[in-house]
């Protein structure tokens, strides 16, 4: 058709790259591709990251899966100097309760099956990003054994 641009490598058809006496272009992934260090952010969002932080606020980002949310906690975290984002991976089953914690009921059962003595209720808690986000906002003396190791002692 005239006018339009065809690439020409796909051809949709069955047909191969070789029968029509193609190859494919050279790529070469890179480890920056994801690199923090070479995220931009548009100025609107850019002013929604400054608000929050001046404010002490949290920013709520959503958008389509591969939008760029998580790049862009990174690309905040690696600029200010703090440690990698909390990430919560949602699912379709996913309920309010799953970004605060989550309670392997399985292996506590298991455990009081197989085991004498008190059961420490914590030992089959894990905290989910929220939960974490909320943990570390408070006390470090109060919260670190709650924490996982990586973020005790904070200061």
């Amino acid at each position: 058709m005239k006018g339009q641009t065809t690439f020409g490598i796909y051809a949709g058809d069955g047909t191969t790259i070789v029968r029509r006496n193609l190859q494919l272009p050279f790529f070469e992934k890179t480890g920056r591709l994801d690199d923090p260090e070479c995220y931009l952010a548009e100025k609107g969002l850019r002013d929604a990251v400054n608000v929050a932080l001046v404010l002490g606020q949290p920013l709520l980002v959503t958008g389509e899966p591969g939008t760029g949310k998580t790049q862009l906690a990174s690309s905040i975290t690696y600029e200010l100097g703090l440690p990698g984002p909390l990430c919560f991976n949602t699912k379709t089953s996913s309920t309010a309760k799953d970004l605060f914690y989550r309670y392997d009921a399985l292996r506590h059962f298991h455990d009081a099956q197989f085991h004498r003595g008190e059961l420490d209720i914590e030992a089959y808690v894990t905290y989910e990003a929220l939960g974490l986000a909320i943990l570390l906002s408070m006390d470090p003396k109060e919260v670190n054994s709650h924490l996982p190791a990586h973020l005790r002692d904070r200061g």
